[in-house]
């Protein structure tokens, strides 16, 4: 079962905070004790096997027990124990006990042998108070059992007993918790089904061989069989200031040994004596941090130290490197101007030399111009559809006359110089116009080639006179225009209105001819 944040229970009593964790018997909840404004632990019962909760006679029983244990007084129970029921659940109800049980700092680092002793003779000596009330709710487990500051022990673990329990069952019970503990404190796991003292054997062998005959109780079926009292159990532990702690096995050779032998070898330390005096009155001492096994096996190797990858730096650096010197020389071939051998590569005042047997007065080397080219491709015989490979003709070709020149160009007609403006308006002077100079006809400068007898050389004529420059002749003026009122327009002539036909005259009507008999047919004649 799980419980939301903010329930309340027991009437708004307790206000359900978060969860705190889940132990052995059930989940744990951090609430709220509401009239004291003090924190408690909720846990709710039965909540892994709901089927085997007891009838409501006993659980009003175990209720009632825990409101005994309570009244004792004592450290060992928490405060505010009580157990209460609200919508057909099992809850109970104690103070959160100072520190932390002994399955979470235990796990990770087993404690030594004298510590563990004095603690479970500690928890025993706590259970032997609470004989007068019973010991049949009494759960002995290493989530159960709290350790505060200055080595104080708190005992949270209470639930409904087994049906059909006997009276020396409980006690048989807890010597069967007692003797987990001790595996637990010892070893730092849980206990199994394996014998508990075979096993410990094989973990700890340098512990005395007495113990074998205090874990040989952790047997199940020896246990029902022949229930030991907790006084018996108690007395079968070694205690830390006897002899039996000098049949520890020696978990290190001797000083004598280790100078005869490998000398690498560490001499192990002197183990000090703890009485259960000195175990009381201090806390419990930190546990070690190892526990060596015996040294029956030779030393492992020391690993080589790890080699830093050299190879995979180098590459990166050298990556690194490049891609920077990349990035910096196309920023620069980018962003700097052109060199001036660049400049000067195209430069438009360039000085040719003069190529030989060429001087330059033909009429082929002229400046070109329009007219040239235009009379050039005109008057050229078969210029556009002769082949190159061709050659010319022997035949004499005679000189074709010279381009008759176009004629000057026609003076303005006078009807520029006409007054446009219509009669009756006052039109302005006219002005005097410059006559225009007729422009002479462009030189035919590229004239065809004459040839003389038999001799293949053409001979191109002299070259003409150059003509005379042009001169621009300034347009005329153009009179502003006048504005004229518009012509008067006639109205649309009427249409005449239609005139009616006139009425259809009769024909005359032509009398009848008259009747003329027709006449009469002679008679055949008949020969006799």
């Amino acid at each position: 079962m799980t419980l939301a944040l903010g329930t309340s229970l027991q009437h708004g009593t307790y206000v359900i905070d978060a969860l705190s964790g889940e132990d052995s018997i059930g989940p744990l909840y951090l609430a709220t004790h509401v009239p004291s404004g003090q924190w408690v632990l909720v846990r709710v019962l039965g909540s892994r096997h709901p089927e085997s909760l007891p009838d409501a006679s006993q659980r009003r029983a175990f209720y009632q027990y825990l409101e005994s244990l309570t009244a004792l007084g004592t450290a060992f129970v928490p405060k505010k124990l009580a157990g209460f029921e609200e919508d057909k659940v099992c809850y109970q109800v104690f103070a959160a006990p100072p520190g932390s049980p002994l399955s979470e700092g235990v796990a990770q680092t087993p404690r030594p042998l004298a510590p563990s002793l004095a603690l479970v003779r500690q928890v025993a000596q706590h259970l032997e108070t609470l004989r007068s009330v019973g010991w049949a709710g009494l759960r002995i487990a290493p989530d159960q059992v709290w350790q505060g500051p200055g080595g104080s022990l708190t005992l949270t673990g209470f639930d409904f007993p087994a049906s059909g329990q006997a009276s020396g069952s409980s006690e048989a019970n807890l010597v069967w918790g007692l003797t987990e503990l001790l595996y637990f404190l010892l070893t730092g796991q849980r206990a199994s089904q394996a014998p508990l003292g075979v096993d410990l054997r094989h973990r700890r062998p340098e512990l005395p061989t007495g113990l074998d005959a205090v874990f040989q109780w952790a047997n199940p079926s020896l246990a029902q069989a022949q229930p030991p009292s907790l006084a018996e159990w108690l007395a079968l532990l070694p205690h830390p200031a006897s002899a039996d702690l000098s049949s520890v096995a020696p978990s290190h050779p001797q000083a004598s040994e280790r100078a005869k032998g490998n000398s690498s070898i560490p001499a192990a330390p002197q183990a000090q004596r703890t009485t259960v005096a000195t175990v009381l009155a201090a806390p419990v001492a930190p546990p070690p941090t190892h526990i060596a096994p015996a040294m029956t096996a030779p030393l492992a190797a020391v690993p080589a130290p790890k080699r830093v990858p050299w190879k995979a730096l180098a590459l990166l650096t050298t990556g690194f490197v490049f891609g920077i010197g990349g990035v910096a020389f196309g920023l620069q071939a980018r962003l700097q101007p052109s060199s001036p051998a660049a400049q000067t590569r195209f430069n438009p005042n360039q000085a040719f030399p003069p190529l030989p047997n060429w001087d330059g007065n033909g009429p082929e080397f002229g400046s070109p111009t329009v007219e040239n080219r235009r009379s050039r491709s005109s008057e050229r015989p078969g210029s556009l559809n002769e082949r190159p490979n061709e050659r010319p003709s022997n035949r004499p070709t005679p000189a074709s006359e010279p381009a008759t020149r176009s004629a000057p160009l026609a003076q303005p007609s006078d009807d520029l110089n006409r007054d446009p403006s219509p009669a009756g308006q006052t039109a302005s002077p006219p002005r005097r116009t410059t006559p225009s100079t007729p422009r002479p006809a462009p030189p035919v400068e590229n004239e065809a080639p004459t040839f003389s007898g038999d001799d293949s050389t053409p001979s191109f004529p002299s070259s003409p006179d150059p003509a005379p420059p042009i001169r621009e002749v300034a347009p005329a003026p153009v009179a502003p225009p006048v504005e004229m009122a518009p012509a008067p327009v006639a109205p649309p002539p009427t249409a005449p209105a239609p005139v009616a036909p006139p009425p259809p005259v009769p024909a005359p009507v032509a009398p009848p001819p008259p009747l003329v008999p027709a006449p009469e047919s002679p008679a055949p004649l008949t020969s006799s």
